[in-house]
């Protein structure tokens, strides 16, 4: 009976070992630094620093936009909207860009009712003074959930409107307006 009692307590005593043997590797390769080659994922190139961006010619403009958009809508006409152009992104944050000429009777930019509208709106938006390629004008920034700036121009009987829009705030798009209106030129 003794060395039975014996053999279980060696037994005991060598899981014990074991087991303690087990944790200490366990915790050695757990604290261990990696070996071998670690792949790290690089960003997707930002679309502002392409060297293609693409460019956009009107009667009224020329454009440079970021390579992640492209035209929906180009077109021409003799009626009150004298050419429009609605620029789409491709990647998922459904951004849109609309770029238009209008013609106008007004010489004042306070008399647009799109002006009236954002100006009644002021928790809603923020105005500011604004000069693209050698002319004034406004850009309202919108403060809520959804991104939106949209720049108004008034010349020569034409009202040129530059915005760009998002359904969510979260989508920084202040890069892409800034790179649209550093490539934006009146013909």
């Amino acid at each position: 009976m003794r060395i039975r009692n014996h053999r279980h307590s060696l037994t005991v005593i060598l899981l014990g070992i074991f087991a303690v043997i087990l944790i200490c590797l366990a915790i050695k390769w757990i604290s261990s630094p990696a070996k071998g080659t670690v792949k790290t994922l690089t960003e997707k190139p930002d679309s502002h620093q392409t060297t293609n961006p693409q460019k956009l010619e009107g009667n009224f403009f020329i454009v440079k936009y970021p390579a992640d958009y492209t035209v929906k809508v180009h077109e021409a006409s003799d009626s009150g909207i004298l050419e429009k152009a609605i620029l789409l992104g491709t990647d998922a944050s459904s951004k849109e860009l609309l770029i238009s000429f209008n013609k106008t009777q007004e010489t004042d930019l306070s008399n647009i009712a799109a002006i009236q509208y954002r100006r009644l709106k002021s928790t809603l938006y923020l105005e500011k003074n604004v000069a693209l390629d050698g002319r004034n004008g406004l850009l309202y920034e919108r403060k809520d959930s959804s991104y939106e700036k949209t720049a108004f121009f008034i010349r020569d009987g034409i009202m040129t409107v530059i915005s760009l829009t998002a359904p969510f705030a979260n989508e920084d798009l202040n890069k892409d307006y800034t790179y649209i209106f550093d490539n934006f030129f009146w013909k």
